[in-house]
């Protein structure tokens, strides 16, 4: 790879290159493999100061009924990174790097890598706070008896680091003009596992307006401090007739859940409240209901009767497609003599190029099953870190959550061959038994965070360590790297009960790849 010193005078600047199918709409499940090439004649190529570019829109499904016009937009507080299932580098048209589930392992790195700051600094880049009601993704109007979605039209521009991608992350210069031709290809995520509701009002308390004894619930009262919690307010609330809510309730004592339509959205002319009226015979209580709590349930049909949760909908309401992509390449000029020199070397022993990289192996984590193996194929010879995400599995289309669960783990242990790291399991106890004064497991926080330190990612916040529960074991010290091409390497993980729920375990295996470029090409090793 290129090494300058301040001294040595370098030209760069950018260029654009367009994704090949240029003017393309690009759609998850239909037309959901984006490509860009970049040529040789690009020369020399700053990866760490190029970016990805594109625009995006979330647009509603044909068939989408009232219950479900709702505003729609990126889930997961991610940004657009979640919409990379995959991604693939080939150099000289040979694969470099395969990071499946791509999305996955961003999420880990958003969590523990940045902090606040970064956050907010990467959401106007990748929209990660942004609201559904972003003139792009909002409707413009609502008629609930069609329904119509009127659509501004304006796609989001969207700006895309590659940071996970060892090549694409390389802060040395890379001669593409000798290695040949650099095709990334991203393959795009589904879309009910992207997008989401942005607008609930779980945890929003409302109180019941009917004071008879034996009445049914008919007006609810939702205060406009409550709205405000939930990014609205008295006119912008998108609820409309025909919106399903799930209301928790206690009623004198008891607690009773129902599920009914909103028959009509009243906003009251001082600004102060909304009212929502349910319809008569919702469900009859012995007096005033209070601590009222409502959900706006999502991707449901209407309710059978007021006790029955209402069923999902079984087709896909919203989409989300991509256009205009571009890869905004910086290129440098370097002095002829430089470029000779790297020249003489390929002519003569080859120039080789180490390339961090991670590829992932998917396990299953059975349900109610205390003690469970989890292998992990990798038999890779130059091995710095494994960090495994275990996400639940069976999630609801459009409430997705893609980060780990922890789920009563009791203790973990990595095993290698015969050989057991570390020698007695990492301890969960006083975590998972504790959970309501959440106390830190310290034997977990110092395997995890070694791990993410091993793979360039490291641990800026731990903020995240409950939410997005992640275990990991690194294999490195001081840059090394360790050889599992004889061993391979498992998981012995053992949960408090056997009432543990069933997810997909994904396991990032962080290795190091070599690219050795020669006058036939290239060759890739590892």
């Amino acid at each position: 790879m290129l090494k300058v010193s301040n001294s040595m005078p370098i030209a760069n600047y950018s260029q654009v290159v367009i994704s090949d199918n240029s003017g393309a709409t690009f759609k998850p499940k239909t037309n959901s493999r984006i490509r860009v090439n970049l040529p040789t004649t690009l020369g020399m190529i700053d990866f760490k100061s190029s970016y990805l570019q594109f625009e995006t829109k979330v647009l509603p499904h044909a068939g989408l009924g009232t219950s479900n016009s709702y505003k729609y937009g990126w889930s997961n507080k991610q940004g657009s990174e979640q919409i990379v299932r995959d991604l693939i580098v080939r150099v000289g048209g040979k694969p470099l790097e395969t990071i499946t589930n791509y999305n996955v392992l961003d999420k880990v790195r958003k969590d523990y890598q940045n902090d606040m700051t970064l956050d907010n600094l990467h959401s106007i880049y990748n929209h990660a706070t942004l609201k559904a009601d972003n003139p792009s993704y909002e409707t413009t109007a609502w008629d609930a008896t069609t329904p119509t979605l009127n659509y501004n039209n304006v796609g989001q521009k969207q700006h895309m680091h590659l940071d996970l991608s060892g090549l694409l992350s390389s802060s040395s210069g890379f001669p593409i003009v000798s290695s040949g031709n650099v095709e990334v290809e991203i393959i795009l995520e589904d879309q009910e596992l992207v997008l989401s509701n942005q607008h609930t009002l779980l945890g929003c308390n409302g109180t019941d307006t009917t004071s008879a004894a034996d009445g049914s619930l008919t007006d609810v009262d939702i205060s406009e401090a409550n709205l405000g919690l939930m990014g609205w307010d008295n006119e912008d609330n998108p609820l409309v007739a025909g919106n399903i809510l799930k209301v928790v309730a206690d009623d004198a004592g008891a607690v009773k859940t129902r599920y009914f339509s909103i028959v009509s959205n009243a906003k009251d002319g001082d600004g102060s409240k909304i009212t929502i009226n349910a319809p008569a015979g919702t469900y009859t209580n012995s007096g005033a209901l209070t601590k009222i709590v409502i959900d706006v349930m999502q991707n449901v049909n209407d309710p059978a009767d007021a006790n029955t949760a209402p069923t999902p909908v079984s087709n896909s309401l919203w989409d989300y497609q991509v256009e205009n992509v571009e890869f905004v390449v910086r290129t440098i000029d370097m002095p002829p003599d430089y470029l000779s020199g790297i020249q003489r070397r390929i002519q003569s022993e080859g120039l080789v190029v180490d390339v961090p990289t991670y590829t992932m192996y998917l396990s299953n984590i059975q349900p109610n099953v205390g003690t469970q193996s989890l292998i992990v194929p990798c038999y890779s010879s130059r091995v710095r870190s494994v960090v495994s995400v275990p996400i639940k599995s069976g999630q609801p289309n459009y409430e997705y959550e893609r980060r780990g669960d922890v789920d009563g783990l009791r203790n973990y242990q990595a095993k290698i061959g015969s050989r057991v790291e570390p020698q007695r399991p990492v301890d969960l106890t006083n975590w998972t038994t504790n959970v309501q004064h959440q106390y830190h497991s310290q034997e977990h926080i110092q395997e995890m965070t070694k791990a993410l330190i091993s793979t360039g990612i490291g641990e800026r916040s731990l903020v995240n360590w409950r939410d997005n529960f992640v275990i990991g074991r690194s294999l490195s010290y001081n840059g090394s790297s360790e050889d599992l091409s004889d061993t391979g390497f498992r998981w012995e993980i053992q949960y408090n009960t056997n009432a543990n729920d069933a997810k997909l375990s994904y396991n990032f295996v962080n290795s190091i790849k070599r690219l050795q470029i020669v006058p036939t090409g290239v060759n890739i090793f590892g």
